[in-house]
């Protein structure tokens, strides 16, 4: 059987499809990984702006074809909307590759584009299929969600107000992805809290809060607040069970793994990261099978079990080269690194936690620059190079108010990295206090730091 057209696919998303032949198109989408992609894409717009806009009641008056969408009688609203989110697909892919080339090649893509009739679509398709750019390079996909907003507030078509509200805020949740990646977890708090203004502008509906309380959930484990993340998960999870929404359930699910590792409880979060890989395709859910194989190798080896850790490890390691996935490359070095901490090889520690952390500086990962220089500092320690250990908190001190500033969480008030800094002035260092601070840290002892360990989000 062929594709199904446009609009069959767009009555398929707004439950309307009836029919013998609908009932095909509808097992074809089932088994068609496109199509399906496709028609979650669609529903997920009609959702967001509304069926009062999209899939609403018909209208019989007959109207030129410069008439707002909006304004139109049902059977051309549903098929405009569909060429245009068809259309927009297209020229998502097209903004992606830019994004991934560079700001200038990403500024030459919009603007060739400029007038195109379906610019709000592909900008909104880009911001919706950007979580890979997330995961492959994080500054790309913050650059990209910034120029998606200027370009959305450029175009704002009165007449599109919903769509508008609704391309904003998507832009701010991969925002959010992309800054939580680098570790500006407030900011990404920050940009979660604007989507979700945007989708009430656009009288978003529950869907559109479930993923704001996705997003939200996932960046307040890393901001510590464990209880906030595990209940903001788990609500959004039931509601994307009720949607259907398998892909957006598997990625709930793993990131709810994510947070019971963070509060310790690896055993359940295994559980439940295996049930998120369960349900999710390696090819087209990269970045989130990426996450879970990680998140699944850390918690291993925080219960002892360090060759299943190893065996999770060298799967991620395999996944994120084939799918390039640049910043999980990096988390798996992390955790390969923290392995052979926990094993008690602290030479191949020393050796692994320093070229994470040169990488990390590299490509701005702000907390893995913390929490590597913490590690380095105890593996020196524990070896005897007070020098070494010295200079490196030394180095971490020069840095830390230009760190703080950017992640309010790591603040001024941290009593516990001042009292390393105090300690290191009197000549009291030491690898117990050091590891003191980084535990205290990790598990968000003074709200000061991000649980750390080698988690990543889906």
């Amino acid at each position: 059987m062929s594709h199904p057209d446009d609009l069959e696919l767009l009555d398929l998303a707004a439950g309307r499809a009836t029919g013998e032949a609908s009932a095909q198109a509808r097992l074809h989408v089932d088994a068609c990984r496109s199509c399906l992609r496709q028609v979650e894409a669609l529903r997920r717009l009609g959702q967001a702006i509304g069926d009062r806009q999209v899939l609403g009641s018909s209208n019989s008056l007959p109207v030129e074809t410069t008439t707002p969408i909006a304004s139109r009688p049902h059977s051309l609203r549903l098929k405009e909307v569909a060429a245009r989110s068809s259309e927009g697909l297209l020229l998502s892919e097209e903004i992606l590759i830019a994004a991934r080339s560079g700001a200038p090649e990403l500024m030459s893509a919009l603007s060739r584009l400029n007038a195109h009739p379906a610019l709000l679509y592909g900008l909104l398709a880009a911001c919706q299929r950007g979580g890979k750019l997330a995961s492959q390079s994080p500054q790309a996909a913050l650059r990209l969600a910034l120029a998606v907003e200027s370009e959305t507030r450029r175009l704002s078509p009165d007449d599109e107000i919903a769509l508008r509200s609704t391309v904003l805020a998507e832009a701010c949740l991969l925002s959010s992805q992309a800054l939580l990646s680098i570790g500006r977890t407030a900011d990404s708090l920050q940009a979660i809290s604007n989507a979700r203004a945007h989708f009430d502008q656009a009288g978003a509906g529950p869907f559109q809060h479930a993923l704001c309380d996705y997003f939200e959930g996932t960046s307040q484990g890393f901001a510590g607040d464990a209880a906030r993340a595990e209940r903001l998960l788990k609500g959004s999870l039931r509601m994307f069970a009720t949607y259907g929404q398998d892909h957006w359930t598997g990625r709930a699910e793993i990131n709810l793994g994510l947070v019971l590792g963070q509060r310790g409880d690896d055993r359940r979060a295994i559980t439940f990261l295996d049930q998120g890989l369960a349900r999710l395709d390696p090819h087209e859910d990269a970045h989130a099978v990426a996450a879970a194989l990680i998140n699944r190798g850390s918690c291993q080896a925080h219960l002892g079990e360090y060759d299943a850790a190893a065996m999770s490890y060298s799967a991620a390691s395999s996944h994120t080269t084939q799918h390039d996935l640049a910043y999980y490359r990096h988390q798996v070095r992390t955790g390969l690194a923290e392995l052979e901490f926990l094993k008690g090889d602290l030479v191949q520690a020393l050796h692994a936690f320093g070229s994470v952390s040169a990488e990390a500086r590299v490509h701005g990962y702000e907390e893995n620059i913390t929490f590597s220089a913490l590690y380095l500092a105890e593996c020196h320690a524990r070896l005897g190079q007070e020098d070494a250990m010295a200079a490196t908190i030394e180095s971490l001190r020069a840095e830390w108010p230009r760190r703080r500033s950017r992640n309010p969480f790591q603040g001024a008030d941290s009593p516990a990295i001042e009292e390393l800094f105090a300690c290191l002035d009197r000549g009291d260092l030491d690898a117990g206090l050091i590891r003191h601070v980084r535990l205290y840290l990790e598990t968000d002892g003074d709200r000061a730091g991000i649980a750390y360990r080698s988690y990543r989000s889906a």
